[in-house]
């Protein structure tokens, strides 16, 4: 059983060793660029502090939100690197606990969104015709207002939680990925391995799953990544607004608008937050343009050059 493993192991290798080595060779290219090392490294560190939270913060019930009067509003030092808020809650232990809500709610939106405007843009593309009329108007009904104005709407509608808000986002996000992805398809239905599918009988639901879907993943890729990172932004403001995370949550955005009131005298206490805001949506897009430069042949041909 094992050799017989070995030898399918070996042939697809043998089969996929050109395109294995063009992923290698531009994998290392993208290694040694800077910002691309940054973005992976920025990357794995909230993904490692969104997990193993309760055992990085230093004060993991503060974090959650227990309050400790007796050391309220106190500057950074060592007891409290990033200080204290109005309550006495450590500050650093609160964005740990924070990344788990920023991480959570950028996956939840975009997957929601991907999970309406992939099958929609899919339909609208291969098919066309009235189908793609009545999608894409639905989509440009969408597209005529500001999305953030029309997420503030629909959480202030549904009310204060941060599942409300983040279903606030998903109906605003979806449009952006149906447009995308039926532009995408309507120059790959057009090319010839999908005439010659057609040829053979195939049905039309198999050549949009295994011919044209697979191709038009790459932009779709990138632009999820880069989302998750404007995701966040928009969570953050909502949650700044009183639209989104209940108080008392160590939400990023909720602790930047409890210090806003102390700005001036305790600057520590938006700064870390908002820091914290920067650096999650700095890794989305350092990482979405270095999947860009991967998923894109031209770019890779141009580093190589």
């Amino acid at each position: 059983m094992s050799n017989l493993i070995k030898k399918r192991v070996n042939k697809w290798l043998m089969e996929h060793e050109t395109v294995l080595k063009e992923y290698k060779a531009a994998f290392l290219s993208l290694w040694r660029n800077p910002l691309t090392k940054m973005g992976l490294i920025l990357m794995g560190v909230l993904i490692f502090v969104a997990i193993f939270a309760p055992y990085l913060a230093p004060y993991p019930e503060q974090g959650l939100g227990k309050s400790n009067m007796e050391e309220r509003l106190q500057p950074p030092g060592w007891r409290h690197l990033m200080g204290t808020d109005y309550y006495g809650r450590d500050i650093l232990s609160r964005i740990i606990f924070g990344t788990r809500i920023a991480l959570f709610a950028a996956v939840i939106v975009v997957a929601f969104a991907l999970a309406i405007g992939i099958p929609t843009g899919l339909i609208a593309g291969y098919y066309g015709g009235k189908i793609d009329e009545i999608i894409m108007r639905v989509t440009d009904l969408f597209l005529a207002f500001p999305a953030l104005l029309l997420a503030m709407v629909i959480a202030a509608f549904l009310g204060r939680s941060l599942m409300n808000a983040l279903i606030a986002l998903s109906v605003t996000w979806w449009p952006w990925y149906t447009r995308i992805i039926r532009n995408t398809v309507l120059s790959i239905k057009e090319r010839d391995y999908v005439y010659a599918a057609k040829a053979l009988g195939i049905s039309d639901w198999k050549i949009i799953l295994f011919f044209v879907l697979p191709n038009s993943l790459a932009p779709i890729i990138v632009q999820a990544t880069i989302d998750m990172g404007t995701v966040i932004l928009a969570e953050a403001g909502l949650a700044f607004l009183g639209l989104g995370s209940k108080a008392g949550s160590p939400d990023w955005g909720l602790m930047v608008y409890e210090g806003s009131a102390y700005i001036t005298t305790h600057w520590w206490y938006s700064f870390f937050p908002g820091l914290a805001i920067f650096i999650g949506v700095l890794a989305f897009n350092l990482l979405g343009d270095a999947l860009r430069e991967f998923l894109d042949p031209k770019m890779r041909i141009r580093r190589w050059v």
